[in-house]
């Protein structure tokens, strides 16, 4: 299940359809595509439908950024499907700050609250959680984050088992030709990694970093 704060239910979808495509995310948003991707994005769309067990996606109006609407609905997939394996939220920063919560310090101890429901909310329905947070874009263009960027982000640190960034330099290039730092800060289940992911076009390639830090072709 997976629970996006920015984005309409239909705007996600269009995403998925494109990412599935190979296609640039903004294809699917865009009107005037060209045939061919339109062909593309049609194909993805006929095996989403017949996929069994599609991504139950859920926009940012259907939940209202409340992190009990969360637990509801998640609760309701794994009663129709017998199941349920993974909970992402996207954006952590972005949530509802939960009711009696007022003050100087509500933002903080709002985020702190939203973090130890979904905790319990991954516990209860007995699935993995994905809690994603976006850091400041000024504080953040050059220098790489670490486990100090995550200072204020109400525990997460303390409550989570993994916790890895993403990270671009911001360097002038246009938004299909990106390259990123993919490492981990904080790991209990597995040893650190760090990885590049380069998206170039239509191409996704990944490289694992070896012992000497010289990245290595995975794909």
């Amino acid at each position: 299940a997976y629970f996006c704060t920015e984005s309409s239910r239909n705007e996600l979808n269009k995403r998925l359809m494109a990412h599935m495509a190979g296609l640039p995310m903004w294809t699917a948003l865009e009107k005037s595509s060209r045939p061919e991707d339109l062909n593309l994005l049609r194909g993805s769309m006929d095996r989403l439908r017949k996929c069994k067990t599609p991504p139950e996606i859920f926009g940012m109006t259907e939940f209202s950024r409340d992190i009990d609407k969360v637990k509801m609905l998640s609760a309701r997939v794994k009663s129709r499907l017998g199941g349920l394996d993974m909970v992402y939220l996207d954006h952590l920063q972005d949530m509802r700050t939960p009711k009696g919560i007022k003050g100087e310090s509500a933002e903080r101890l709002g985020i702190s609250e939203n973090v130890q429901k979904f905790k319990e909310l991954c516990e209860e329905l007995e699935c993995a959680g994905t809690l994603l947070n976006q850091f400041s874009r000024e504080t953040h263009t050059e220098k790489e984050p670490t486990m100090r960027s995550f200072r204020g982000s109400g525990g997460i640190d303390d409550k989570c088992h993994i916790m890895s960034c993403l990270h671009s330099k911001g360097n002038p290039q246009p938004v299909e030709y990106v390259d990123y730092e993919w490492y981990s800060v904080k790991t209990r289940l597995m040893g650190p990694f760090r990885m590049k992911l380069s998206f170039h076009g239509r191409s996704c390639a990944f490289f694992r970093y070896a012992e000497n830090d010289n990245p290595r072709s995975d794909e």
